[in-house]
């Protein structure tokens, strides 16, 4: 699953830094209720050259979670984030920086998924 997951990964990061129009988010199925997404998160410094910015919308970032898979279709930042018993978040969003390697993301969330 980790390489179908960097390929995944691989593809969409392309797609935000190369395509010249906007991209929507992208889901990648962990199982029948969880999903890595990828979108666009809110409230980011236009002038960070560090994340990968919306290109209609400097101020949103690329990022990447695990989330429950929604019944109709929702942007990022719209959809559920897991939580456990103590009802804390099971997951964190995570801005995508520039230089992230794809297969490192791509480890560092089948981890997470399978500590869950």
């Amino acid at each position: 699953m980790q390489e179908k997951l960097t390929e995944f990964l691989t593809a969409v990061i392309k797609e935000a830094k190369e395509d010249p129009k906007p991209m929507g988010c992208h889901r990648f199925d962990l199982d029948d209720k969880l999903g890595v997404y990828v979108g666009w998160l809110n409230g980011y410094d236009p002038l960070d050259p560090s994340v990968i910015h919306a290109k209609d919308a400097p101020e949103w970032a690329l990022c990447v979670g695990i989330k429950e898979h929604a019944t109709y279709w929702a942007e990022y930042d719209a959809l559920t984030t897991p939580v456990n018993d103590n009802g804390v978040p099971a997951f964190d969003d995570i801005t995508v920086l520039d230089g992230d390697v794809p297969s490192m993301l791509a480890r560092y969330l089948l981890k997470q998924y399978t500590l869950r």
